[in-house]
C-alpha cells in the first residue's frame, strides 16, 4: 500500500490522533537514535581517529542516506513489519495499539538509557578547606632613637634660710635624626647654658614638684630645639635630678 505525501498532511490536518502517533514516531527515532548512535562512533572516537564532532555528523549523514536508499531500493522491510500485525482493517484499533507500543518504546530506551548506558558524572573532588590569605600589614620602618648624653652640671638653688642648695642635674636628649648629634657637640656649650637658665628661672618649689616632671621635660625640649636647625630633640630624659 501506498500513501501519497500530500494525502498524509492531509490526514495530519483532519485527525488529531495520527498527529500525535507522529510525534510519538519521531520519539522513538529520536531515543533510538540518541543509544544506538553512540555505538556507531564509539571506535573512532576513542582511537581519536576523528572528533566527536565530525563523528556524530558523518553517522547522521549516513543513517539519513542508508534509510533513504534502502527505503527506494526495496520497500520489503516495511511490508514485513506492516503484515506483523493486522486489525482487519479498523484503523483506530491500529493507531491505538501503534500509539500504545511508540510510548512502550519511549519509556523503555529512555529508562534503558538512564540506568544502565548512562555515563554517570564524575564524582566531586573532596572538599578541600578553604585557605583565606589575610594580606598582612606593611611592616612600618621606624628609625631607631639616638641618644645624646649631657655632661653633668650644678644649678644653685636658694632654700629661703640664707643658704645655698644646689640640684644636680644629668640629661640625655632623644633623637630620631642621627646626624643631630654632631650638630650638639658643635652647640654643647650653648646648650647647656640654656637649660642651666631655665631651671634657674624656675622656683625651687615648681622644679621639686614630681607633677610638673611632663611640663619641665617639654619646656627643656623646645628650649634645645630652638637652637637646633639639623633636626628635632624628641625627647629629654633625666638621669640625675637632686636637690642637694
Amino acid at each position: 500500500m501506498t500513501i501519497e505525501w500530500a494525502t498524509f498532511i492531509a490526514e495530519l490536518a483532519s485527525n488529531p490522533v495520527l498527529v500525535a502517533v507522529t510525534l510519538l514516531n519521531i520519539g522513538v527515532i529520536v531515543v533510538n537514535g540518541a543509544t544506538d548512535a553512540p555505538n556507531a562512533i564509539a571506535t573512532v572516537v576513542s582511537t581519536r581517529a576523528m572528533k566527536p564532532k565530525f563523528a556524530i555528523l558523518m553517522a547522521a549523514v549516513c543513517n539519513f542516506l542508508g534509510l533513504l536508499l534502502v527505503s527506494l531500493v526495496t520497500s520489503a522491510v516495511a511490508h514485513t513489519i506492516f503484515n506483523m500485525v493486522d486489525f482487519g482493517g479498523n484503523s483506530q484499533q491500529a493507531l491505538i495499539a501503534l500509539t500504545a507500543a511508540m510510548i512502550a518504546i519511549i519509556v523503555w530506551g529512555a529508562a534503558a538509557w538512564w540506568f544502565f548506558l548512562r555515563t554517570p558524572p564524575p564524582a566531586p573532588d573532596a572538599l578541600k578547606p578553604e585557605v583565606i590569605v589575610v594580606p598582612s600589614k606593611p611592616t612600618v620602618k621606624t628609625k631607631p632613637d639616638y641618644i645624646k648624653e649631657f655632661a653633668p652640671f650644678l644649678v644653685p638653688r636658694d632654700d629661703g634660710k640664707s643658704k645655698t642648695r644646689f640640684l644636680v642635674c644629668k640629661f640625655s636628649a632623644v633623637s630620631k635624626d642621627a646626624g643631630l648629634g654632631k650638630e650638639m657637640d658643635q652647640k654643647m656649650i650653648s646648650l647647656r647654658d640654656a637649660m642651666y637658665y631655665y631651671l634657674r628661672s624656675k622656683s625651687n618649689e615648681y622644679l621639686m614638684d614630681p607633677r610638673n616632671g611632663p611640663a619641665i621635660k617639654q619646656d627643656l625640649t623646645s628650649v634645645l630645639n630652638d637652637y637646633l636647625t639639623h633636626g628635632k630633640i624628641e625627647d629629654i630624659l633625666f638621669e640625675s635630678y637632686l636637690n642637694e
